[in-house]
């Protein structure tokens, strides 16, 4: 398989079985104080791919307890923050599925260098419901859904 054929197969992936979301960290001192922590998950009931998103990208591994006993195991890969960041800007070329919510994602966590988000400086005002903009927007496009027309 070649490099390319690898980050398509992840790409689809994570287009089909991925979570790209960002949460907000707050300092408990001042609201403004905060960073937003990026991460991707996959979780699947055979391990191979999620195998080939670690070895590719890093972050954890794991086995997930089962819920009742006759759900299947699944096996969960979770990355974060820098890492998520590296998975998201190689992938780029090939999400179809998640590529807005990686632009978006990407975006943030671009705004939050410019703005030296997370480094124990408030955030201005306008800095703030910029930030808070971005993880709404992510947040939105988890939730959208898609009428039955689209199919056709």
């Amino acid at each position: 398989m070649t490099e390319n054929e690898r980050l398509a197969y992840l790409a689809g992936i994570i287009d089909g079985e991925g979570c790209v979301g960002a949460w907000n960290r707050r300092a408990k001192s001042d609201r403004r104080k905060r960073h937003a922590e990026l991460s991707i998950r996959v979780a699947m009931t055979t391990p191979y791919a999620v195998k080939m998103l670690h070895e590719a990208f890093g972050g954890s591994l794991f086995a997930e307890k089962r819920h009742s006993g006759k759900r299947r195991q699944t096996f969960a890969w979770v990355v974060c923050n820098r890492k998520a960041e590296n998975c998201l800007r190689a992938l780029l070329p090939f999400l179809q599925e998640k590529r807005e919510q990686a632009d978006v994602a990407l975006a943030m966590v671009e705004f939050g260098r410019r703005c030296r988000v997370g480094s124990g400086r408030p955030l201005t005002d306008e800095e703030f419901t910029t930030h808070e903009a971005y993880v709404d927007r992510l947040k939105e496009l988890k939730r959208q859904e898609f009428a039955a027309t689209a199919l056709q």
